[in-house]
């Protein structure tokens, strides 16, 4: 199955001194390109980053898509079993995800639970 990703930040945390972002809190959506009502979301994941060396971001410019950046990278090189990253395994998460709202979906196409009264 074909499926759009969209990376959604969903909270961050920062030392209030700095801006340093600490932790992010994102979650993954998915869209089918062939039938946009079949979506699915993964639950939100906690990122711990790492705080970088040299200068940082002023909090006030970052944007979603430079953190969410941070997130893959880190994610990228984070494995959550030998030979497997966190990012590989929140993807294939979603996959599922992805694929059992397909069959949800198909399923309440052909069975219907409305009652013969209404």
């Amino acid at each position: 199955m074909a499926y759009t990703t969209a990376w959604n930040i969903e909270d961050l945390q920062r030392e209030t001194s700095d801006g340093y972002v600490f932790e992010v809190g994102i979650s993954l959506t998915g869209t089918n390109t062939n039938d946009a009502s079949i979506k699915g979301t993964t639950p939100v994941h906690i990122c711990k980053l790492v705080r970088p060396s040299g200068s940082l971001v002023p909090y006030a410019d970052l944007t979603e898509a430079q953190v969410v950046g941070w997130v893959q990278n880190a994610w990228s090189n984070q494995e959550t079993m030998p030979g497997i990253s966190y990012k590989t395994y929140i993807e294939t998460q979603l996959e599922e995800i992805m694929s059992h709202n397909k069959t949800d979906k198909a399923s309440n196409e052909a069975n219907t639970s409305k009652l013969p009264w209404n």
